[in-house]
């Protein structure tokens, strides 16, 4: 401002200059006068819009313009530019020169109004303010004295605070959530007016954070809901940022699908009072599953199963979803062979079939067995060959016998060494009594070993005596007497089977036959009748038709191979066991009657006892 007001003294130097110079330096010319052509600016303001000022001379001379004001404006050649509030004073002159002479000054007059002035904020806020956090705010005002105030919207007041000021700027605290406003002002001058007041406004919101449980699983195969919570309380979107190795579903739902690394990530997307919350990563390793896979077996083998037989397995096996194998057991490769899901039995014994299901990521190969009980096939001896007839000691027998239907060869042995001998298949007769030969198949891997068989026959002695001695009135031969006779020494029952052992005392060797019955209707097959019928003999009314009158509780026979004591048992039949179970339960004994008949191997008549017998026990 100083300098414009010296500049703008020089022209009134000059004048006074001029008013002292001698009357007779001033020489008479035309005399000339000057006319503003411009008008004067009636919305004149301080740094407003400059104006052009114009006028002319009637000489035609060039009119120089000055400012009288320069406090309020000044005048660079036409141009005046507006600098301070008040009346602003535009002087035109012209000096004259040559036949003219100097023009009488003219002024135009205006008032100069108070300049406008704004206010800008120069800083931007935060990106994401937030709770506890600070910014400094500047601004920027016009061209007034005034410093530009930078504070907090009363209705701000609740979240944020104005910690320090100065001219320009201010430190601004955030302590709450919610809408922050500030305000920017700078008060007028002289020279200007108030510059209208600006705001800044921004959320401010609350930080976040998320906290994540350790995973519920890590094994390939399992799912576990995830576990995570934001200190806003506010839902935690859960996402994979590998699904190949774990996906999400129903929003906490985490299933492992494979072995490897797991991401997850946690996020909290914020509202209108909190910030996003930063992205939590979970990593964690995945294993292999441990999930067992079952394999159940649905097919039986046939029953009995026996060699040669086939038969095909099937199983369904775990939630891997891989097919079930199938192989022999190395333990049964002698025993049975497999093709496919087909199992061929080659030999009896225990055949061991191994079921297998691959594993995956999340199960565990599955292991199964099944064992079948192989039986050989059955096959009996007979004798095709008959004893000789007479037996006597010193004589041979070939004898022969068949597998049946094996065909498989049969062995012979005997029973009764001291009364014969087997080599082969010829039997040597060496003693008298009974010759008992066995004969036995054993039996291969396809066939079971045969019940042995035998075949009994009386071998007899004879004694040949010499010349008859002087006085000796014997003849020449003697045969020997044979003996029948029998008693019994003792009896007895076995409550594990129901079979009667008999002892028995005998004089020869030889031969027991038995037979025992019981009286059919109480312990019987059938319940007595009530309704009389006549029934031919040994037949009863029995369950609305003729029955036996007598059912069979035993027979049999027992080949005896020298004089003494001996024993044999009757093993009774089904019917037999049967009435005596019921006879047991009605705390009854059974009546029984024993045909027994011996034999002696030497010949003559045999011997028959009827014996009637009360079978008691308690089981």
């Amino acid at each position: 401002m100083a300098r414009r007001k010296h500049l703008s003294a020089l022209p009134l130097l000059i004048a006074v200059g001029l008013a002292w110079a001698p009357a007779s330096a001033l020489a008479a010319g035309k005399p000339q006068t000057i006319s503003f052509t411009s008008t004067a600016p009636s919305s004149a303001k301080v740094e407003g819009p400059t104006y052009t000022v114009s006028a002319t001379a009637t000489s035609g001379m060039a009119v120089e313009f000055s400012s009288a004001k320069p406090e309020h404006c000044e005048v660079s050649g036409a141009t005046v530019k507006f600098i301070g509030a008040g009346p602003c004073e535009i002087n035109a002159n012209q000096k004259g020169g040559g036949e003219w002479e100097k023009a009488k000054q003219v002024t135009q007059t205006f008032e100069v109004a108070k300049g406008t002035q704004t206010v800008k904020f120069t800083s931007t806020p935060p990106a994401q303010p937030t709770v506890g956090g600070e910014y400094k705010a500047t601004a920027q005002g016009g061209f007034g004295e005034a410093a530009v105030e930078v504070t907090v919207d009363a209705a701000s007041s609740a979240v944020c605070e104005r910690t320090a000021s100065a001219s320009g700027s201010a430190t601004i605290r955030f302590i709450a959530a919610g809408t922050c406003t500030l305000d920017g002002k700078q008060a007028g001058s002289p020279n200007y007016e108030p510059a209208p007041q600006v705001q800044q406004a921004f959320i401010v919101k609350k930080t976040q954070s998320i906290s994540v449980q350790l995973p519920k699983s890590t094994f390939a195969g399992t799912s576990y809901a995830a576990e995570a919570e934001a200190t806003s309380h506010l839902p935690v979107t859960i996402s994979s940022a590998t699904e190949s190795i774990c996906t999400v579903s129903s929003e906490t739902t985490i299933t492992l699908v494979k072995q490897g690394t797991c991401n997850l990530n946690f996020n909290q997307a914020g509202n209108g009072e909190y910030e996003p919350a930063p992205q939590f990563t979970q990593t964690f390793a995945v294993s292999k599953g441990t999930l067992a896979q079952t394999i159940t077996f649905t097919s039986l083998p046939p029953e009995p199963t026996l060699v040669g037989f086939n038969y095909k397995v099937e199983a369904t096996g775990g939630g891997s979803g891989k097919p079930v194998t199938f192989s022999i057991d190395a333990s049964s490769a002698s025993l049975c062979t497999i093709s496919g899901a087909t199992v061929t039995f080659l030999a009896g014994g225990t055949c061991t079939i191994d079921a297998n299901q691959e594993g995956t990521e999340s199960y565990q190969p599955g292991f199964a067995q099944q064992q079948v009980l192989v039986t050989k096939n059955a096959q009996a001896v007979q004798f095709t060959s008959a004893s000789p007839a007479p037996a006597l000691v010193g004589g041979t027998y070939a004898v022969s016998a068949t597998a049946s239907p094996s065909g498989l060869p049969v062995r012979f042995s005997s029973a009764t060494p001291s009364a014969c001998t087997v080599s082969g298949a010829t039997v040597t007769l060496v003693g008298g009594g009974t010759c008992t030969i066995n004969a036995e198949q054993p039996g291969n891997g396809q066939w079971a070993p045969a019940t042995p068989a035998q075949q009994s026959f009386a071998v007899m002695l004879v004694v040949t005596i010499g010349p008859k001695e002087t006085g000796s009135t014997s003849n020449n031969k003697t045969v020997v007497t044979p003996d029948s006779n029998f008693k019994v020494v003792a009896a007895s029952l076995s409550l594990a089977n129901y079979s009667i052992t008999f002892v028995e005392a005998v004089s020869d060797p030889g031969t027991f036959n038995w037979v025992l019955t019981f009286e059919n209707g109480k312990f019987g097959v059938y319940g007595a009748s009530t309704k009389a019928k006549k029934c031919k003999s040994g037949s009863l009314k029995l369950g609305g038709g003729c029955r036996p009158a007598h059912v069979l509780f035993g027979r049999g026979h027992e080949v005896v191979t020298a004089a003494g004591s001996v024993t044999f048992t009757v093993r009774p039949t089904k019917a037999g066991v049967a009435a005596l179970r019921k006879a047991f339960k009605l705390a009854k004994g059974l009546p029984v009657t024993a045909h027994v008949t011996y034999q002696s191997i030497h010949g003559g008549s045999p011997v028959a006892r009827v014996q009637s017998l009360i079978v008691k026990g308690k089981r």
